[in-house]
């Protein structure tokens, strides 16, 4: 009974801590924290208007690397930011980011590859890599306590998705596994005999490989759409594809049957290392330290920011706002 009382304490005082992180407006009117040694400022960007971005607050002295952000399914200024020092958390959307754990300390030293928040069931789930295993943990809770549903010996999982009430896996070992929260079931969906870089649930399901390119599933498997290497893949509001490769960005407007090579700006020299679009028809790329921007779905671009460190990975919430992870 007294170790039953000692994880509700502790439950709740990381609750408690998870509620009262400093609001944005400390962080952005230049308090005194903000010269703290364990606060760094050159890891995340936000825009706070147009083409003007100001440096988040990370609470940690490790730099790191960020793989995504994704936003809670209940909260949107709840955002996940997964990273190869671990799970970060931001409750202000953006503007500050603190390392989180669960009760039992399994992402203590781990890497954090992917996390998937949905509502319908209320769950999170998080990718980790640890002691040369990869497992997959959900949580109903917002992460105080995990429950393991997957592990692989030697196997990253890169990447989760969601539809269809089915939570996709896409693994190092080239393997797309389906699995069934009501069931507890896992299926093998496909096997692509190349690391899965991103999956990513729309209508249709879509496949990135980090040496086969991008395949999408039909009433025939799933097919190779594109051959090249891919490094971002995403969807306008149109539901249009755009396939970020090295120096150049690829659109297809009927689901990769042909594709567009769409002009970009003869300064992008710096392969293209993210891009994203938003829910106005925006798209968004960034090649080294300079995020581009087109209002006209590619035909003409501009130069949106210029960063001292550079741009590797680009989230864009429901408003509009974007957060820039910097490496």
């Amino acid at each position: 009974m007294a170790s039953g009382y000692a994880v509700f304490v502790a439950s709740l005082a990381l609750a408690l801590y998870l509620y009262v992180m400093p609001s944005s407006n400390a962080v952005r009117s230049g308090d005194k924290t903000s010269a703290s040694k364990n606060i760094r400022q050159d890891v995340v960007l936000v825009s706070v208007k147009n083409g003007v971005f100001e440096p988040a607050s990370w609470h940690s002295g490790q730099k790191p690397e960020i793989f995504g952000f994704e936003p809670d399914a209940s909260n949107q200024d709840i955002i996940y930011a997964a990273s190869n020092a671990g799970l970060f958390v931001s409750k202000d959307g953006g503007f500050s980011w603190y390392p989180f754990s669960d009760l039992e300390k399994n992402l203590d030293g781990a890497a954090v590859y992917s996390v998937k928040s949905v509502k319908n069931p209320n769950k999170i789930f998080i990718s980790a890599f640890k002691n040369n295993q990869g497992f997959v943990y959900e949580t109903e809770d917002r992460l105080f306590n995990l429950k393991k549903i997957f592990d692989a010996d030697r196997t990253i999982i890169y990447s989760l998705a969601f539809k269809d009430n089915l939570l996709y896996l896409g693994l190092g070992d080239g393997r797309l596994l389906a699995y069934n929260p009501k069931t507890k079931e896992f299926n093998l969906t496909a096997s692509f005999g190349s690391p899965i870089t991103e999956v990513l649930a729309d209508q249709r399901i879509f496949v990135k490989t980090k040496n086969k390119g991008v395949f999408i599933n039909s009433s025939a498997g799933y097919v190779n759409i594109t051959s090249n290497r891919v490094e971002d893949l995403f969807l306008d509001n149109q539901k249009a594809i755009y396939a970020a490769s090295l120096n150049q960005v690829l659109k297809s407007s009927n689901l990769g049957r042909t594709w567009q090579k769409l002009p970009t700006l003869n300064s992008a020299s710096a392969n293209i290392t993210a891009a994203a679009s938003d829910n106005k028809g925006k798209i968004f790329f960034a090649a080294g330290r300079k995020l581009y921007q087109s209002l006209d779905k590619g035909s003409k671009w501009q130069t949106l920011l210029e960063s001292k460190k550079t741009i590797d990975s680009l989230f864009i919430d429901k408003n509009g706002k974007m957060i820039a992870g910097l490496k």
